[in-house]
């Protein structure tokens, strides 16, 4: 038993910093004893929902026109988002913390406008939660990766105020 939560305690350290275990990783966890084997833990860790937060602050990250990098911390201008290959994204919402003032806001992965069509900036007010794309109501509009994307704001004008979160839900594929 000691053997089994040392072992998941040493993968769940780069889950947490990256979200995702390698195959041989969940290969390994699968075969770490009869539980693991019988309940498959690798495969039920890398089948885990991930939850990321990107986050932007017109204070930070300037807010001209373009695509900005959306960061993990705010404090640290390296720590943007990256979401691995083979991600299925399922859920995207923006929690609102100051209102957009001077620019509408999308959100891309993949393709411009792709976790957020344009929303203007009435529509990004304090205090209020946006539902992006995909919702979890609606498997079609689901995100398959094809490589690693980097989690991007797209701002259209200048903004001169504006703060939020953008959640994104996604499971591991194959």
């Amino acid at each position: 038993m000691k053997k089994l939560l040392f072992g998941l305690m040493a993968l769940l350290i780069p889950i947490g910093v990256f979200a995702t275990i390698t195959s041989s990783q969940e290969f390994q966890l699968n075969r770490m004893n009869e539980l693991a084997q019988k309940v498959q833990l690798g495969t039920l860790i890398a089948k885990t929902p991930n939850v990321v937060v990107g986050k932007y602050s017109k204070a930070v990250q300037g807010g001209a026109n373009g695509d900005v990098t959306l960061l993990r911390d705010l404090a640290d201008s390296h720590s943007s988002i990256v979401i691995p290959d083979n991600a299925i994204v399922e859920n995207v919402y923006v929690d609102v913390i100051t209102a957009m003032v001077g620019a509408s806001v999308a959100l891309k992965l993949v393709n411009a406008g792709d976790l957020l069509a344009e929303t203007a900036e009435g529509g990004l007010l304090i205090n209020t939660r946006v539902q992006g794309i995909p919702d979890h109501a609606t498997v079609a509009d689901y995100i398959k990766l094809t490589a690693d994307k980097t989690l991007k704001a797209t701002l259209h004008g200048t903004a001169s105020a504006g703060k939020f979160n953008v959640y994104v839900e996604y499971v591991l594929g194959d």
